[in-house]
């Protein structure tokens, strides 16, 4: 199977790499694939508790973090920015 972008660009690394994160507009409903927002307050640790992680052959899991989004005083989101 022939090399995609993605992965012609991570050649160098790919060997090295234990996973590979993604966040901003790539998990949005326009992205790649939509994950949830996490209600702030939030940390790395509950990012992590619900991001997507997808398999690529030949790839280190793929880990589509999600948004945060807060509901008082107004509703906000944000996305990797």
């Amino acid at each position: 199977m022939a090399a995609n972008g993605f992965e012609i660009a991570l050649r160098d690394w790919i060997d090295k790499l234990e996973k590979i994160l993604f966040s901003g507009m790539v998990t949005s409903r326009n992205g790649r694939m939509e994950s949830p927002f996490t209600p702030v307050p939030a940390g790395p640790g509950d990012l992590l508790a619900q991001a997507e992680t997808h398999k690529a052959e030949g790839l280190p899991p793929l880990i589509f973090l999600p948004g945060i989004a807060q509901t008082k005083p107004l509703p906000d989101v944000m996305r990797g920015e």
